[in-house]
């Protein structure tokens, strides 16, 4: 019989041995996040992460375009979602049960077309 037990399989990155506060790689200066950093914090060290490991990527504007795109992409479709049931399912290691991670699970879904109002309703 074969076990089909949800498994999760991300490997963990390994912290560089000695901890400071830049790691040099491929001549970009890699800035490390702090324990204790805010979610502000985290977002602008990622951000300079990124453009220091990518420069000739365009750098954020401050202006946010995916408000205007998911509102031009919502009058596009077809379909809205009415109603989602959802339930919390726990993943674990098989080999440690302290290891484990909550994933949101969708159990039924019902749609309705925008056009005929016609409704689709999926139950898991």
């Amino acid at each position: 019989m074969t076990d089909t037990t949800p498994y999760c399989n991300i490997e963990v990155a390994t912290p560089p041995a000695k901890p400071g506060d830049a790691v040099r790689r491929t001549g970009a200066l890699i800035l490390k996040i702090p324990p204790n950093a805010n979610l502000q914090q985290v977002i602008s060290i990622l951000n300079r992460n990124f453009q220091a490991l990518s420069p000739s990527t365009p750098k954020p504007s401050g202006r946010t375009t995916a408000t205007t795109k998911k509102s031009n992409e919502l009058k596009k479709t077809q379909w809205e979602e009415v109603t989602r049931t959802l339930k919390i399912v726990r993943v674990e290691n098989p080999n440690d049960s302290t290891q484990f991670v909550d994933v949101e699970q969708i159990n039924s879904l019902t749609m309705r077309d925008r056009k005929t109002g016609e409704v689709w309703k999926w139950t898991r």
